[in-house]
């Protein structure tokens, strides 16, 4: 089974973006910002050769280009995300991040965590 650790390139962005939105903090700690990630990226619905396309696409970037689709200013990301690859519905792959940061982290922690 694969874990986030199979895509250094999204688990890259996904932290850049923790940190720069202050999703990872006193209540929610990288591990479960992480599991978070993975339920989104592993999700029913999202099928592994578009994850795969998105870390492949994401190791092609410069590392100013990745920083840029995590946190860049919105027109310079959206410019970058009209590159990437496609879904079989059309949509660029680059929009698991939304997802990533759209997820729910606080709702979906384990109880006792």
């Amino acid at each position: 089974m694969s874990t986030i650790n199979d895509y250094p390139f999204i688990k890259a962005a996904a932290m850049e973006l923790a940190f720069d939105s202050d999703m990872i903090n006193r209540t929610i700690t990288e591990e479960q910002f992480l599991a978070g990630v993975e339920a989104v990226i592993f999700a029913d619905g999202v099928y592994e050769k578009d994850v795969k396309a998105f870390e492949n696409w994401l190791s092609a970037l410069t590392d100013e280009d990745r920083e840029t689709v995590a946190v860049g200013e919105h027109s310079e990301m959206m410019e970058l995300i009209a590159g990437a690859p496609k879904t079989d519905e059309g949509t660029p792959v680059a929009n698991l991040l939304d997802d990533i940061f759209e997820y729910d982290y606080y709702k979906n922690r384990h109880v006792g965590d």
